[in-house]
């Protein structure tokens, strides 16, 4: 008797949620199990533990590098291995058909350098038409300066009666570096 892949990742959930796995992590697991049983069905074949092999694993996987970001396949390569190794827990196989496939590494990003001019930018004064206190390069800018309050608002007028009288410093907007160290 040929056992549907389906049928076993109904087991394969409650057993994720006895395990107090996130539901975001379950629900992954799961998307890799139904891809996997879909790319079977597309190729005319059953999606049924005896086509849980390495070979159509690895297969699956070569057609998903052709679209897929590294990251993706890294993602689906580990729900299906959890499942194989849950199956082989369970008795259902003997050995996981993925142990031994590799998770692809990302390629290295590089990482984009700044430009005198780009850099000098952080140095200048925001006008205050476009300071909305939220706009991380504002707050950079701001930063820069040395107070976020100027590139806000102009300086509350001076409440104090006497030149011995301090004022009563106004608090930075939220977000700011200068916050905390006002306190």
């Amino acid at each position: 008797m040929t056992i549907r892949l389906e049928d076993l990742l109904a087991s394969f959930r409650r057993h994720l949620r006895a395990a107090a796995k996130a539901p975001r992590t379950i629900e992954l697991y799961s998307q890799s199990v139904r891809y996997y049983s879909r790319w079977l069905v597309d190729r005319g074949r059953p999606a049924t533990l005896d086509e849980l092999t390495r070979h159509a694993v690895s297969a699956w996987l070569a057609e998903l590098a052709e679209t897929c970001e590294p990251s993706t396949l890294g993602t689906r390569l580990r729900g299906i291995r959890r499942f194989c190794r849950w199956l082989v827990t369970e008795g259902e196989l003997e050995v996981a058909p993925t142990d031994g496939i590799e998770i692809p590494s990302p390629p290295e990003k590089p990482v984009p350098i700044l430009t005198d001019d780009e850099i000098a930018d952080f140095s200048r004064p925001a006008p205050s038409s476009t300071w909305t206190g939220s706009s991380p390069t504002s707050r950079a800018r701001a930063h820069a300066r040395g107070s976020c309050r100027s590139a806000r608002r102009p300086p509350r007028p001076s409440t104090a009666t006497s030149a011995c009288e301090p004022c009563i410093p106004t608090p930075a907007p939220p977000g700011c570096c200068s916050a905390s160290a006002a306190r």
